[in-house]
């Protein structure tokens, strides 16, 4: 159903107090959580539905609404790139088309992607100047982008039973496939720190061998060097001089080659810092899973 067209006076009057809105979506089985809301219009409100889904409502009928003070005004942006073009299409691919699109949430705003007269979906971002640690009534709004299926307002109106079917299969390939994804990732992490570990004990093997010598060959150097220094100055000719000079020169270059090595060492070390800031973030998020992800099977009292 595409989306029908609204003068700028009915979307201005949507703002009121009265919630009708709401209310209606409320006997629907869907409970507003935000309202996503540009100058004076509220375009979408995010709401939890009867099954526990978080679906964007698209308001393309009219009526008023309630505005609170968990609700951010945002502004429409042509130059944001919220979303990277391959997770925002496989999203919206996946949802199907029951739905009317698909709407991005993260700290830097929303991406919308909706369907329309056009074979190809119509993109909106919309971004607000203080977007650090924004926090809704549906929970933290992290950094990453987060999918959920878009259902136009008068859909739910024309038949509200068909639009929690759909709803909830669009909820649910969406998060299947955004799980897949992330598993995906997942994995080839563990890989590169297996990589890494393979590297950095190859790393170690390496720089002990040739630290061993490195060090042998200092230590040939200055004898040599050292033994020469005791010879008399008469019985040296141009070539001992010569040989000399060779010495003294490649004593030079293995010491610079062992300074070279110690910051090899050093340079490895201080990228090792982010790895330690990897392992304490794992830790964190894990102890995190344990305490939130318990008595899974028992049925929670409210």
């Amino acid at each position: 159903m595409n989306r029908t067209s609204k003068s700028k006076s009915l979307m201005n009057k949507r703002i009121l107090t009265e919630g009708r809105i709401e209310d209606v979506l409320k006997k629907n089985g869907f409970y507003a959580q935000e309202r996503i809301i540009t100058n004076s219009s509220c375009l979408y409100i995010k709401c939890l539905t009867k099954g526990g889904y978080l679906v964007f409502v698209e308001l393309d009928e009219s009526g008023t609404v309630a505005r609170t003070g968990c609700d951010f005004t945002y502004i429409r942006s042509d130059k944001a790139d919220l979303v990277p073009y391959d997770y925002r299409m496989g999203c919206y691919k996946t949802a199907g088309n029951h739905v009317a699109g698909v709407a991005f949430q993260c700290q830097k705003g929303i991406c919308t992607l909706t369907s329309g007269n056009s074979q190809y979906p119509t993109m909106v971002n919309f971004v607000q100047g203080e977007t650090c640690n924004i926090k809704s009534r549906s929970g933290f709004i992290s950094k990453d982008p987060h999918a959920y299926p878009i259902v136009r307002f008068s859909e739910i109106l024309a038949d509200c039973k068909l639009s929690h079917k759909m709803i909830a299969e669009a909820s649910m390939n969406i998060a299947m496939a955004s799980y897949a994804l992330a598993h995906e990732k997942l994995l080839k992490l563990q890989n590169t720190i297996v990589n890494l570990g393979n590297s950095l004990t190859d790393f170690s093997i390496l720089k002990d061998e040739k630290t061993k010598q490195l060090n042998h060959s200092i230590k040939s150097l200055e004898s040599i060097a050292k033994k020469n220094s005791c010879c008399d100055s008469r019985d040296h000719c141009n070539e001992d001089s010569e040989k000399d000079a060779k010495i003294l020169d490649n004593l030079a270059r293995r010491r610079s080659m062992f300074t070279d090595l110690i910051r090899s060492c050093n340079c490895i070390v201080e990228n090792g810092a982010h790895v330690v800031k990897i392992c304490e973030d794992i830790n964190k998020i894990t102890d995190c899973m344990k305490k939130k992800y318990v008595n899974l099977d028992k049925v929670l009292m409210l």
